[in-house]
């Protein structure tokens, strides 16, 4: 494989594998002796993309053992030789991971990333490794399998927004009309919207629909939806044309559809190659929705209803929810970012030691070079220790990183962006000092931006169903519900709340199993699962979340020490809940793993003050 060429890889075939079935690849890796680039994580990636029995690509959200991967559908990143004894000039690789439903071919692709000198890949080996009852995953991969009785879609609007829906549907036998969407709109009343729609065939018996054929077996579709004038909300109903007394054909949504709005309300086509501040952000999408010249002043928090903003710097008074901000709280603690002796800004931040924030900020800072520290510095968050300078703090980022052309591209990373947008949200919406009171619109405009940005990652899938996904829709969730005014706000609460609902069933099994195997991963899911319940407050999917995260905490006590001793880590104790008349906060662990594996009790002198 060349250096550094990412369209540089080699791919191999392999046919008739088992669905359902863990297989492990074995391969060889070599490298140069000269290679500089061998502490890189990814050093270069093994990309799969799996087919259908006519070769046809499938498009899934998530195969265990893999990540997605933006080169290819999914994929391993292998990490460079300075992970190798000293001296190695090849290392033996082994990556195991489970063919998902209806799959049976793969195309494994060897790709070139980081590389600063060719390596090479020989021995390239693929066996299953575990079949039947033991090789299901802790949490069960869904299958939207289509029938007579539809599978709903429900999605707010933007009024006068087209709605853009992507996904792909598979057929054992293809066929021209192997399903269909039946579409339904509601007004603001929830009542229906009489037909005919645009952009759709009303069938008797079917209503409104638009057809999805599978020909060949796994079809990508493009649903393109102009919804009538008062609709606020559809519903699409994914179902075959069989009736419930035929006999259907064995189709399926390969995932669930992305969602998107129309190209003009995209943040690539809002933004252009201009460099918008926040004013200017809300002005260009004001103009996209057709609106009249300064309509932008009656979204923000406490405008009245005129549509002019209030110049007291008053927000409106409804909380807004802050799931990864308590999350955060739960697994650090308080903010430990405050003041020093001359009442400058003095940061804490990412373990590492006290910074001075100069004045004014210095956005590009890395003072320690920490990734780390700089993920830690770009999401805001130390904001909430500063009090009334955390606005105009707010502000200053926002001017010094225009869309686009960010003082450090590592600002854009999901851990900066989501917590950064939840913080933006919380600082528009809340009060601002009078004399700060033209910092409103810089904020909201700032907060707006990242909402968009979020739509289209929840929207489009693009972290798959991963804790990186999660955070994501948490944080769209607090932008639209901290910014109610915003026209898009609604189309966001609805997607974030479905997402949400998807990937925590994903990630976390009604039993309490674990999709991810990593501990670290394991805990802030339990975390953020916890602040997510607290802030939807009984509203759905609050409730099963809770029950899931309820269900998953006693069998993280058993994935410690095996000597029984807990780490005196807040991290492991705050996500835990006392049972009444326990003097621990943790639960009991299991006597047996959910395999039915033995597993050691956490003996009772291992009791210390961290379980406390």
């Amino acid at each position: 494989m060349a250096a550094k060429n990412r369209w540089a890889r080699a791919v191999l075939g392999f046919r008739d594998l088992a669905p359902e079935t863990w297989y492990a690849l074995d391969f060889t890796l070599a490298w140069d002796p000269a290679e500089r680039a061998g502490a890189a994580l990814d050093f270069a990636l093994a990309g799969f993309d799996f087919l259908a029995p006519d070769g046809s690509s499938l498009d899934f959200e998530s195969v265990p053992g893999l990540v997605r991967t933006l080169p290819d559908p999914h994929g391993i990143w292998l990490p460079g030789p300075a992970y190798r004894p000293e001296g190695a000039r090849a290392a033996a690789l082994r990556l195991a991971f489970r063919v998902p439903a209806p799959a049976s071919d793969l195309a494994l692709g060897f790709r070139s990333w980081r590389n600063t000198a060719p390596f090479r890949v020989s021995g390239v080996r693929l066996r299953p490794v575990l079949t039947g009852p033991e090789a299901a995953p802790a949490v069960a991969v869904p299958r939207r399998r289509l029938g007579p009785e539809p599978l709903v879609l429900a999605q707010a609007l933007v009024p006068g927004a087209g709605l853009v829906l992507r996904g792909q549907i598979f057929s054992e036998r293809p066929d021209e009309h192997a399903a269909y969407a039946g579409v339904l709109y509601r007004d603001a009343a929830g009542a229906e919207l009489p037909l005919p729609y645009p952009d759709t065939v009303s069938v008797p018996g079917h209503g409104a629909s638009v057809n999805l054929p599978a020909k060949p077996q796994a079809r990508r579709f493009t649903l393109t939806l102009r919804p009538p004038p008062g609709a606020v909300s559809v519903e699409l109903g994914f179902r075959t044309w069989e009736e419930a007394d035929e006999e259907p054909p064995a189709v399926e949504l390969v995932a669930a559809p992305e969602v998107a709005l129309e190209q003009a309300l995209r943040l690539e086509s809002l933004c252009g190659d201009d460099l918008l501040d926040g004013p200017a952000f809300l002005a260009r999408l004001a103009e996209r929705l057709g609106l009249e010249p300064g309509a932008e002043a009656g979204w923000l928090p406490g405008a009245a209803e005129s549509g002019t903003a209030g110049e007291s710097g008053a927000a409106e008074v409804a909380p807004a929810p802050a799931p990864l901000g308590r999350a955060r709280a739960l697994r650090q603690g308080p903010e430990r970012t405050g003041r020093g002796a001359d009442g400058r800004p003095v940061l804490r931040l990412a373990g590492l030691a006290d910074w001075a924030l100069p004045d004014p900020p210095d956005w590009r800072a890395d003072p320690y070079r920490s990734v780390p520290w700089r993920l830690d510095y770009q999401s805001l968050a130390w904001l909430s220790a500063l009090g009334d300078a955390a606005p105009a703090l707010a502000a200053a980022w926002a001017g010094e990183n225009p869309w686009g052309q960010p003082a450090d591209p590592l600002s854009l990373h999901p851990a900066a962006l989501s917590l950064r947008a939840e913080v933006l949200a919380g600082l528009a919406a809340g009060p601002l000092p009078a004399e700060e009171a033209g910092l409103r619109l810089v904020l909201v405009g700032a907060a707006a931006q990242h909402g968009v940005a979020l739509a289209e990652i929840v929207g489009q899938n693009a972290f798959g169903r991963s804790l990186h996904g999660v955070q994501a829709a948490a944080a769209l969730l607090s932008v639209a519900r901290a910014l109610p005014r915003l026209p898009l706000a609604p189309f966001w609460d609805s997607l974030a709340l479905r997402v949400l609902g998807e990937a925590v069933a994903a990630l976390i099994g009604p039993d309490g199993r674990f999709a991810d195997p990593a501990l670290q991963r394991r805990l802030d899911l339990v975390g953020l699962g916890r602040a997510l319940a607290a802030c939807l407050d009984g509203e759905a999917p609050g409730p099963d979340i809770a029950a899931r995260v309820e269900a998953g905490l006693g069998g993280l006590a058993g994935l410690l020490d095996p000597g029984g001793r807990l780490p005196p880590s807040a991290t492991l104790r705050r996500p835990a809940t006392r049972r009444p008349g326990s003097r621990g906060s943790w639960p009991a662990a299991p006597t047996s793993s959910p395999r039915g594996r033995p597993r050691r009790r956490l003996p009772a002198r291992a009791a210390s003050p961290t379980t406390r």
